[in-house]
């Protein structure tokens, strides 16, 4: 699976560069440890793959 972030600076633009730190949760039925890359670009992408059916719940916190 797979979730986009968009960061954008106080004023709500979009940022153009990347560099931040990012701490990554998901719960739910299975372990899943998620993979965070950084595009340089001001977005950021979350890798992870659930084995199990269910409800998870994903916590990305900019630290």
């Amino acid at each position: 699976s797979r979730l986009a972030i968009q960061t954008v600076d106080i004023d709500g633009v979009r940022k153009l560069f990347g560099g931040d730190s990012w701490r990554v949760n998901i719960r739910g039925p299975s372990s899943v440890s998620p993979l965070v890359l950084d595009h340089l670009n001001g977005t950021y992408e979350i890798l992870f793959l659930v084995k199990l059916p269910g409800i998870y719940t994903v916590q990305a916190v900019l630290e």
